[in-house]
């Protein structure tokens, strides 16, 4: 099949700043906090983006002990999603999120904020999908406004955890610095996200063809059940199963 690539309404402004790695988690969230510090005070709104409900609460906690007042939008108050995106693109607004959250939405910003460099999403790690990331970072710079984008990781973070988890832990061992920018991890990321991919595509691709032979039984016994609900004749029908099953 011929896929054909469809460009944007308008020119894209987005940055998308390179990843930040960090050590532990620790300091990623202390970097986190002081980077939503830095840009609140300048008036641009912020979209935080957490992997788990739990996060999202304990950043919002740590923003409440700085002084920085913010929205939360999760599992929890997600009656309130189209009220709490519609203030995310205002001047000061600094709104954490789990990755579902707001998706398809336009958040919309004032040429106030536009000049201010426009929406700012900071994700706090990445995910096991490149598309849900890709999402996330969407929700910043829509219509051709401008906006920016960073992921900041930590080598503790799951998606290390749950793949190659003594390899990179060997290499947290051997660091000295606390944060760096690593192009090479970048890529290594990003070909764990592709790994994941393909072994949840094959394993779809096994339960249709699971559910394909279940669906032929299925109508095997559908099938007998009409014929017999149908038939004048089930004694008959009831000996010649009775026979075939003794020789069987």
């Amino acid at each position: 099949m011929i896929v054909v690539q469809i460009p944007t309404y308008r020119p894209m402004q987005r940055i998308d700043l390179p990843d930040m790695i960090f050590r532990n988690k620790e300091t990623k969230i202390r970097a986190i906090i002081s980077e939503i510090k830095h840009h609140y005070t300048r008036g641009q709104p912020l979209l935080i983006g957490t992997s788990s409900v739990d996060e999202s609460e304990y950043i919002y906690a740590l923003l409440e002990q700085e002084g920085i007042p913010c929205e939360i939008l999760n599992a929890r108050n997600h009656y309130k999603e189209a009220e709490i995106i519609a203030r995310a693109g205002q001047k000061y607004a600094v709104t954490i999120a789990t990755n579902i959250a707001g998706r398809g939405v336009d958040i919309k910003i004032s040429s106030e904020v536009v000049e201010l460099g426009g929406l700012y999403v900071i994700a706090c790690e990445k995910n096991e999908s490149k598309r849900v990331d890709d999402q996330l970072r969407g929700r910043s710079g829509r219509q051709g406004d401008p906006g920016k984008s960073v992921f900041f990781i930590s080598l503790e973070d799951t998606i290390f955890k749950r793949f190659g988890a003594d390899k990179f832990e060997k290499i947290s061992k051997k660091l000295k610095e606390e944060y760096f920018e690593s192009p090479f991890l970048s890529k290594t990321v990003n070909a764990l996200q592709r790994r994941i991919q393909f072994a949840s595509f094959d394993s779809r691709k096994n339960l249709i063809e699971y559910s394909e032979i279940l669906s032929i039984q299925q109508d095997i016994v559908y099938n007998q059940r009409k014929f017999i609900l149908y038939t004048s004749d089930v004694k008959k029908i009831f000996k010649a199963m009775m026979e075939r099953q003794i020789k069987t």
